[in-house]
């Protein structure tokens, strides 16, 4: 056999090259694009000629979807296990860069009679050796869906609703701090999901209209 290396021998040198470094560009590309886009995107609220500003578009549940929520946060009861992902935004503007943290969970969901769903997890950072706790709950109150709070303080736009998938807004301010800039407006862009034996919490939240935080939880039987 020749080892002679042939005009078509080196065209698929040249070609199986230049795929190699094409696909090399744009993995670099894609993944710079990524990290910058992370801590300098905007708030999805600015689509559609809207704003953080905006007041939230509280509704009622309907029959069929208090049903499937209800439906939804039992199949979730009992005990869980997984992981979690926290990303931070940090620096000054034009010099930001994200910090993420990474935790193994375990977890109980409990659910009561009307429905609310109470999410406890203890998180544990091998890296740092430490733990904390986190309690997350959703209510289902005067036909409406809360997070966090009971109340009205608790209302909520939602975004999508169906039988494994919540998806939702919540608006809230916040003291300006010594500065006394005034109130500060923070938005929570949070989904809910469930598959088969796990389910999965994410929570993006952003800071006068700008993103600074995300919140990840993978959970599994």
């Amino acid at each position: 056999m020749s080892d002679e290396f042939t005009p078509s021998k080196w065209f698929f040198f040249r070609k199986s090259v230049l795929l190699c470094i094409s696909f090399f560009l744009i993995s670099s590309l894609t993944l710079h694009y990524t990290y910058a886009n992370d801590c300098v995107s905007r708030s999805p609220s600015y689509a559609n000629k809207k704003t953080p500003n905006d007041k939230l578009k509280v509704r009622d549940l309907t029959d069929t979807e208090q049903d499937l929520l209800r439906n939804m946060f039992q199949s979730l009861s009992g005990r869980w296990e997984g992981n979690a992902n926290d990303t931070e935004c940090k620096g000054r503007t034009g010099e930001r860069y994200k910090e993420t943290s990474t935790f193994t969970i375990k977890a109980e969901v409990k659910t009561d009679r009307n429905g609310d769903l109470r999410l406890e997890s203890v998180l544990y950072s091998e890296e740092q050796h430490t733990r904390h706790s986190e309690i997350i709950e959703f209510f289902l109150t005067d036909n409406k869906l809360r997070f966090d709070n009971d109340s009205g303080a608790g209302d909520v736009e939602i975004i999508d609703i169906s039988k494994n998938r919540i998806k939702f807004l919540k608006r809230a301010s916040m003291g300006g701090g010594w500065q006394n800039a005034g109130p500060i407006k923070r938005e929570l862009f949070i989904t809910l999901s469930k598959g088969n034996n796990l389910f999965t919490f994410q929570m993006s939240i952003y800071s006068q209209g700008n993103f600074v935080a995300n919140r990840i939880r993978n959970y599994k039987k």
